[in-house]
């Protein structure tokens, strides 16, 4: 199940793989996506104010 509908491809299998599923390239090339971008920039000011600035991150994702 996703965990927001801002990024409904991404799931917890993702961000905390398994040991198999840590050598997937493809949950790799899922998280560098333009929907993970998307939904960072759509939480911007929820992220920021528990994370602080974001913007590294938005500019490593472009």
């Amino acid at each position: 199940m996703s965990p927001c509908k801002t990024m409904p491809s991404i799931t917890a299998r993702h961000v905390q793989p398994n040991d198999f599923e840590n050598m997937r390239v493809t949950y790799a090339s899922q998280l560098f996506s333009d929907v993970v971008l998307n939904g960072l920039r759509y939480y911007r000011s929820d992220v920021e104010a528990k994370c602080g600035n974001i913007e590294p991150v938005h500019t490593f994702f472009r």
